[in-house]
């Protein structure tokens, strides 16, 4: 498991847009499970 400190190192070398589409992606990961299964 990586560590929040690697992960914000990581984060600040993204370009803004990586970092939009990286959230887009973790919210969807967020989502409940019924809403994924119903696609």
């Amino acid at each position: 498991m990586i560590d929040n400190t690697e992960i914000l190192k990581l984060l600040s070398k993204l370009s803004d847009e990586q970092k939009d589409v990286l959230i887009d992606f973790l919210r969807q990961l967020q989502m409940p499970q019924e809403t994924v299964n119903s696609q």
